[in-house]
Formats: C-alpha cells, structure tokens, sequence
C-alpha cells in the first residue's frame, strides 16, 4: 500500500514512488495502453475502485530500473 495524505499529492515516477507489474503475460510495448485498477482505501469508509486506461511508455532515461 501507499499512504496518500489528505490534501497533498502523491507522484507516481521512475526513481521515486512507482508502480511495478510482475507476471505480465506478453511483453507491454510502447503506445500501447494497460487497463488497471487501483483500489483506494480510507478509514471509515468504503472502498473505492478507480478504472484507468495507463499510456505504455518505453523504458530509459533517469531513474529506469533497465528490465
């Protein structure tokens, strides 16, 4: 999980806080776009489940993990 404080932003980045997909079942390439789902949870309140469609990028320049 990622703590998100309320009324500040959070960046998702190469280098910094960032999302990592493991087990993909073919290679994502370039241009494509990815369908996730990222579920936000508050407490006292339900969950919530945001649908969005994520532009593939290719890899390189700073921060890169190379793989």
């Amino acid at each position: 999980g990622l703590e998100l404080p309320a009324g500040q932003t959070v960046e998702l980045k190469p280098g910094g806080y960032h999302l990592m997909l493991m087990d993909l079942k073919q290679p994502l390439k370039a241009g494509d776009t990815l369908p996730l789902t990222l579920q936000i949870e508050r407490p006292g309140k339900p969950a919530e489940t945001l649908q969005l469609q994520v532009p593939v990028r290719a890899l390189g320049g700073q921060g890169g993990h190379g793989h």
